[in-house]
Formats: C-alpha cells, sequence, structure tokens
C-alpha cells in the first residue's frame, strides 16, 4: 500500500514496530527461500521511492499526532491463527507464537527442540514448509490437515511442488482428517 500510494504522488511514511521490514512474511522467507526473493524486490523498492520508513516505531496516537497525515493506512500483517484444540496447552505443543519461535530457530540452524516423531496439524504455507524443514532435518514428520486441500492460497504449481518434496522426503499427508484432542 506503501508503495502504491507513493508511486501515485503521495508523501509516505511507513511505520514499522520492528527493527526490519517483513513483519511475518520474513518468517516465510526463511522456510521458503523463494518468498525471499519476494521480499527482497519489495524492500529495494520501498528504498528507491521517497518513503520515509521509521523502523522501530509504533504507530500510536503521539505518532500520528506528530505526522498529522491526510490519511491512515493500517496494515496489520500476517497473523498465524491457531484452532484450539482439547490438549494444546501440553508441554509437547507447539502453536501460535511458539511456531514463529520454531521457524526462527530453524532459519539459524539451532536446536528446534522438538522429539523425533512430530505431527503437524495445519496444511497452511508454514504448515507444509515446516514440516518440510523437520522432514529435512531428520525427523519423522506426519501432515494432517482438517479441510480437504493444502495450501489453499498457493497456486497448483506452488502445491505440486511442495507435494513433490513431501512425497521425496517420506511425508505422510492426511486430509479431511479432523483432530479431536491431543493427548500424550
Amino acid at each position: 500500500a506503501a508503495m502504491y500510494a507513493c508511486e501515485r504522488g503521495h508523501q509516505v511514511t511507513l511505520i514499522e514496530k520492528e527493527a526490519e521490514l517483513g513483519g511475518a512474511f520474513r518468517w516465510a522467507s526463511v522456510l521458503f527461500e523463494k518468498n525471499q526473493l519476494f521480499l527482497d524486490y519489495l524492500k529495494a523498492r520501498v528504498t528507491d521511492l521517497p518513503v520515509d520508513v521509521r523502523l522501530n516505531t509504533e504507530a500510536n496516537e503521539t505518532t500520528l499526532k506528530e505526522l498529522a497525515p491526510d490519511a491512515i493506512i493500517l496494515a496489520t500483517g500476517g497473523r498465524f491463527e491457531s484452532p484450539e484444540i482439547p490438549g494444546d496447552q501440553a508441554a509437547h505443543v507447539i502453536r501460535g507464537k511458539g511456531v514463529v519461535e520454531l521457524v526462527k530457530r530453524a532459519s539459524a540452524k539451532a536446536n528446534l527442540e522438538v522429539g523425533n516423531k512430530v505431527a503437524v496439524i495445519g496444511a497452511n504455507l508454514i504448515g507444509i514448509e515446516l514440516a518440510e524443514t523437520l522432514a529435512q532435518s531428520g525427523r519423522s514428520v506426519h501432515l494432517i490437515e482438517p479441510s480437504s486441500r493444502m495450501a489453499t492460497p498457493a497456486g497448483k504449481k506452488r502445491r505440486a511442488d511442495h507435494c513433490k518434496k513431501l512425497d521425496t522426503l517420506g511425508v505422510p499427508v492426511n486430509t479431511g482428517v479432523g483432530v479431536k484432542e491431543i493427548t500424550a
């Protein structure tokens, strides 16, 4: 939105709470390298345009009063959604923001602190890419998706690429399987 507005002649200030642009897309780039190419492109475009980028800045009442903008575009970014499942508070379950931390550790090639047998519930893009990463690290991974399709926002080619990779890694995938409870 910032690039679009700037390209149309508007004076744009981009406020980012974090120290780096990209938000949750940075973590998606860790697991799927082609995302990094697109993220690099977007960052370069913002740099090339006369956008006033303010990192480590929170968009609050004080900040907005100082800027006195004619318009505000609120782009809160992607969110991880984890449905609640009975038993999901157990110590051996990683969910929500814990998944982001796991992705960060994977990107740093750090100890992933998960067992050798892992069930990944949710075959959205991050679930699929996490399953691939865990399988590549030598873990036995099983991917479970309650709906009938994997990676629904992705195109056919990307889904096919992931299916081939999961098959090569020996990751069983079950779609249309509901999860009633997580137990030990």
